[in-house]
């Protein structure tokens, strides 16, 4: 009797162990689903921000432009291929640069480790994938070592915040190389390789003063230099960051031109939501006397050996047309091995983006900065044409750096929009629109014809309108001649019908015999001994025929 009391004590205390471990679990459950929801109205987190390419891309596109080259931020690419392994090291170095401007390196290394364990749910609510797979040290770990590289990074590169952080070891050149490195900054825009900027943002709080971070001090890194970004702007991660600022350069533009009310060229191939497109290209305009020239912009770069680089990284969408003057004036564009990539990830993530908030969405301005260009390069004598004005210009100097031919360049472009189906929903940007607007209805030569032909065409049609009725009101006068009239028109149609048949067969036989003669040539008669060789034949055939055939009649 005192087992079986005793078994049942014990069922009893397991059942209630089980209980009470069912009930923390659905307490943490309870816990992560609320701080889910929390975030979706705090405009410092943006939950679900930073999501994964699409699955409607192309396999071989994602590798090779959605996939970072050198290193990998964030927990979505940690791992995935050796070619991430030796920037981990630096990564290392670079956290142990920022934990050297405090004064105590270990206390604030306890710190930060405290603070990212702390915003564990709100880092993964920030993804928009269906599970990160490394629980919360690992992924705190993670967090904290690519935060620590991008601050260094922020701060090594401006020298300012450099001089009064100064770090307690010897930060050598490290830092400066990695700035300099166009695949490192690329990868930091890549869609899914980014980390939420609150990550930062706690760090700096637990390193430094919390004024010492500002969201400004990472435009100069990639080459952007303002203090115009709006403070009502909480940007979820960098690719967010950069895509409001040149937004906003782009709504904060003036036309010279009022907006004209031409109806925007539309391909409306059964597809519900189609591209805008560009009907005149830069060859087309040039005929029609628009002046195309490069727009001068100053460069605001801390120091003349960061100016080159940041030409080649940045994207200007200063676009300005003069309807007035006829000039077009377009920014500089920099074409290197890493453009495609930056550009195609600026696409896919304003496709992904959640435009809810109508006063915060800046609109598809990579969409239509890519669909301008398609249509102003029709052709390799574009591509030359915009060369020659000094408005594309191609990096290819070093022995990394990849040269490309006008035709790749004019490939590049067209595969820009290849992710863009008819489907996904373009944003209205004004500032394009307008632009497009103006464009199209610019008068061409071609136009010129055009108007002439179609007023051509409605005299003609006018007038053989007007015989037609004529000819009905004659047919109750004139039916039996009318009649006779029509018989012999027959008759001819019959007869014009067989003499285009014959001149339709001659010209074939012709081309036969041309296309054959041309084979003959390139393929047999390449040199001058074959063509001999060919014509002596020839007269030896044409000798033993008359031989043959007209002998001699004296014989």
């Amino acid at each position: 009797m005192e087992n079986f009391n005793l078994l049942r004590l014990q069922e009893q205390h397991r059942s209630y162990a089980i209980n009470y471990s069912m009930d923390m679990e659905l307490e943490k459950l309870v816990d992560s689903v609320m701080t889910m929801m929390g975030c979706i109205q705090d405009d410092t987190v943006k939950a679900c921000s930073i999501s994964s390419v699409p699955k409607k891309h192309p396999k071989s596109q994602v590798q090779q432009v959605y996939t970072p080259r050198l290193v990998s931020i964030g927990p979505l690419h940690r791992g995935a291929s050796s070619n991430l392994l030796p920037m981990e090291h630096i990564k290392w170095c670079c956290m142990f640069f920022l934990l050297h401007r405090t004064l105590h390196a270990k206390e604030s290394l306890r710190k930060c480790i405290k603070a990212m364990l702390n915003i564990d749910e709100i880092v993964r609510a920030t993804y928009n994938v269906y599970e990160i797979k490394f629980n919360n040290y690992e992924l705190a770990k993670i967090m904290l070592l690519d935060g620590c590289f991008l601050l260094e990074l922020l701060i090594g590169g401006s020298q300012k915040l450099n001089t009064q952080l100064k770090c307690r070891v010897d930060v050598s050149k490290v830092v400066a190389e990695i700035i300099k490195n166009e695949d490192v900054l690329s990868d930091l825009t890549m869609l899914e390789n980014q980390v939420p900027l609150i990550i930062l943002i706690q760090l700096a709080k637990q390193l430094f003063n919390p004024d010492v971070y500002k969201i400004e001090i990472m435009l100069p890194l990639f080459g952007y230099y303002s203090s115009r970004l709006k403070s009502s702007h909480n940007p979820a991660h960098i690719l967010h960051l950069l895509h409001s600022f040149i937004g906003g350069e782009v709504r904060n533009l003036k036309d010279k031109s009022e907006p004209q009310h031409a109806s925007l060229t539309i391909d409306h191939e059964n597809h519900p939501n189609p591209k805008p497109k560009l009907k005149h290209c830069a060859t087309t305009l040039e005929a029609a006397g628009v002046k195309i020239k490069a727009l001068e912009v100053k460069n605001k770069a801390e120091s003349e050996s960061m100016a080159s680089y940041i030409e080649e990284i940045r994207f200007d969408m200063k676009i300005k047309f003069d309807s007035k003057s006829d000039t077009l004036e377009i920014p500089q564009l920099h074409i290197t091995e890493t453009t495609e990539a930056k550009w195609k990830n600026f696409i896919a993530w304003e496709l992904t983006k959640n435009e809810d908030d109508e006063n915060d969405a800046i609109g598809s301005i990579f969409i239509w900065y890519a669909l301008f260009f398609q249509g102003l390069l029709c052709s390799v004598h574009d591509i030359n044409l915009l060369k020659k004005k000094n408005i594309i210009k191609v990096h290819h100097e070093g022995k990394k750096k990849k040269e490309f031919s006008n035709e790749e360049l004019l490939i590049l472009f067209r595969n820009l929009t290849e992710g863009v189906h008819h489907d996904d929903q373009i944003v209205n940007v004004p500032h394009f629109s307008n632009l497009f607007n103006n464009l199209n209805s610019y008068p061409t030569p071609l136009d010129w014809v055009k108007r002439v032909l179609r007023g051509i065409w409605d005299f003609l049609s006018k007038i053989l309108t007007r015989f037609g009725q004529i000819l009905k009101d004659m047919w109750s006068y004139c039916s039996p001649v009318v009649q006779k009239i029509e018989e012999i028109l027959k008759k001819w149609y019959i007869c014009i019908i067989m003499w285009h048949g014959c001149r339709c067969f001659g010209t074939r036989i012709w081309h036969i015999c041309k296309n054959s003669l041309k084979i003959l040539i390139r393929e047999h008669i390449t040199t001058r001994w074959k063509m001999i060789v060919i014509l002596a034949a020839i007269l030896t055939f044409a000798l033993t025929f008359i031989q043959t055939f007209f002998p001699d009649p004296f014989h």
